[in-house]
């Protein structure tokens, strides 16, 4: 029995037969499954434990409990048992993109960019369509100050992705970094138009309007309100 297919199996075995074993069965890998927002951290660490432990999974199955508590361990600031629990899912099912994501994305919350950036290529390696995988690549880069490669993975990530609002702003920052003021102002613009709510994107439209004019005699941003 597939661990991601469980729970709806459990569910209807439950029904039929009201075993409490299997109730509890179904109650904890529910909790491993959970969407993030939607259950606590420890309780999402307490339900992937057990499903870890009880020995019923193995393989792509098991690994996708340890990926779901590296999730759930990065939410609750627990890098390091992150990181621990992403590399036992890539060592269970080393072809799962996310796996490499979201241990990027752990080392980066510590600041460790480069090995960072080497998860996200693999990641990109595995799935070269993985828009989000380019996004944070693009991020490491752009904190490195690495700003022309940051740019170009933030390219391909709209590419893949034209309405990735997040990934418009961030090239904007990488533009306003490099003086290229007029192509901050279109990603912020931009940005804005896919979410017309992002107020730190008009923030930086300003700010790009601000420091053009004082560089070469541009305008201040004439849609601030």
């Amino acid at each position: 029995m597939k661990l991601r297919r469980f729970l709806f199996v459990g569910v209807i075995v439950v029904s039929a037969v009201n075993s409490p074993a299997l109730a509890q069965i179904d109650q904890q890998v529910a909790r491993c499954l959970s969407p993030h927002d939607a259950s606590p951290a420890d309780l999402r660490i307490e339900g992937c434990t057990w499903a870890i432990q009880s020995g019923r999974w193995s393989g792509k199955d098991l690994a996708f409990a340890y990926y779901n508590r590296g999730n759930a361990y990065f939410d609750n600031k627990e890098h390091d048992r992150a990181i621990a629990d992403f590399s036992e899912a890539i060592r269970l099912d080393p072809a799962f993109a996310r796996n490499y994501n979201n241990r990027g994305f752990t080392y980066s919350a510590k600041a460790d960019y480069d090995r960072a950036i080497a998860d996200y290529g693999e990641a990109i390696r595995l799935d070269p369509k993985y828009a989000l995988a380019y996004y944070n690549r693009g991020g490491a880069y752009r904190i490195k100050g690495d700003f022309e490669r940051a740019i170009a993975d933030y390219d391909e990530a709209i590419r893949l992705d034209p309405n990735y609002a997040l990934a418009c702003y961030d090239r904007g920052l990488a533009h306003l970094a490099r003086k290229s003021y007029d192509q901050a102002i279109a990603d912020f613009s931009k940005a804005i138009e896919l979410k017309p709510d992002f107020a730190k994107a008009r923030v930086n439209r300003e700010r790009a309007y601000e420091r053009k004019k004082k560089d070469d005699g541009g305008v201040s941003d004439p849609t601030r309100r």
